[in-house]
């Protein structure tokens, strides 16, 4: 739900698009651990707030797998890089 305290709706094919983006993520982080650059997405990003911030349960998913808001809420980044 927005702040507004209007329901967020998000199309099918937002919904498929941001089910390949975290997808993308997962592979990418289990492919190459330890690049920093697939450890952290910038909020500020379009595509992080149309296909993660706005979609529910996208952020939820992420922070299950270990990422956390850090830097003023400005990030987010996997635990082992919150302090980077």
């Amino acid at each position: 739900q927005l702040e507004s305290g209007q329901p967020n709706r998000v199309s099918s094919q937002q919904y498929l698009k941001t089910v390949s983006i975290l997808s993308k993520i997962c592979q990418n982080i289990i492919k190459d651990p330890a690049n920093p650059k697939f450890q952290k997405l910038k909020l500020a990003s379009k595509a992080v707030q149309r296909h993660i911030v706005e979609v529910p349960g996208a952020e939820e998913f992420l922070q299950a797998i270990g990422f956390m808001r850090v830097s003023a809420d400005t990030h987010l980044a996997l635990d082992g890089e919150r302090s980077r």
